[in-house]
């Protein structure tokens, strides 16, 4: 159970706390669960038991709320993946604009060294792409 509460805390602090780092980045950002004991009631029928200690409780779509549709499992590395899908879409390919782990696959480059790159300040793309190639 500490587990389901530990997630429902964090939720209301992204939420309702104007001082958290996430609140500042998300306008409009909700939580369907007004207290803990619905969202612990919630939980339990539809998401069920944590599958592992490495997977965590996130949104599908970074940009919703904390809402019954949006909440899944997944493990440490596919929120990763997920957060620089939905939120790098800064790369365009043929005027399109594309996530960055295509951008990577289409340019043939390795996705955890660009992405460990982007991590550290580097931005310049040409430099970028030279480094992270396969």
């Amino acid at each position: 159970m500490t587990n389901y509460y530990n997630i429902y805390r964090n939720m209301r602090q992204i939420v309702f706390n104007p001082r958290n780092k996430t609140h500042q980045h998300i306008e409009d950002l909700t939580l369907e669960w007004p207290t803990y004991r619905e969202f612990l009631a919630w939980a339990m029928k539809h998401l069920g038991p944590k599958p592992g200690p490495e997977y965590e409780c996130s949104r599908r779509d970074l940009k919703g709320g904390y809402t019954s549709d949006n909440l899944v499992w997944r493990s440490h590395r596919e929120v990763i993946d997920s957060y620089y899908a939905q939120c790098h879409t800064n790369f365009t390919y043929r005027r399109r604009p594309i996530s960055m782990k295509a951008y990577c696959e289409i340019k043939n480059l390795d996705y955890d060294r660009f992405t460990k790159l982007r991590r550290r300040g580097l931005t310049d793309l040409k430099e970028l792409t030279r480094l992270s190639r396969r």
